[in-house]
């Protein structure tokens, strides 16, 4: 099984494993995922280089943000099978864990 790491960071999004960063292109995922991966990491750009004040009134979309980029680290797993994605909350600046999935 394979185990990666999905963040948001400046300017591209950031997949790494235990031996540091994964390049996207060297995965093979499909070009919709790697689409909707690009786009949600432009969306997450202004939270980035944002500091602990300015992160706590961009808390609601930092939460969207979150949940997306969850549903997309499930996708990229689901893509790569068997592999786990965790998923580092740049907003919250900490490792976020695992939804159930809703029944």
């Amino acid at each position: 099984m394979r185990y990666l790491r999905l963040a948001a960071d400046l300017g591209e999004p950031s997949l790494s494993d235990p031996d540091g960063g994964v390049s996207l292109d060297a995965l093979g995922l499909s070009p919709a995922l790697v689409e909707e991966l690009g786009a949600w990491n432009a969306v997450y750009q202004p939270v980035v280089p944002a500091d602990a004040e300015e992160r706590m009134a961009l808390r609601d979309l930092i939460a969207s943000l979150d949940r997306r980029g969850r549903q997309i680290a499930d996708k990229i797993g689901a893509e790569l099978a068997p592999a786990k994605v965790d998923y580092y909350s740049e907003g919250l600046l900490r490792l976020l864990p695992d939804v159930a999935p809703e029944a």
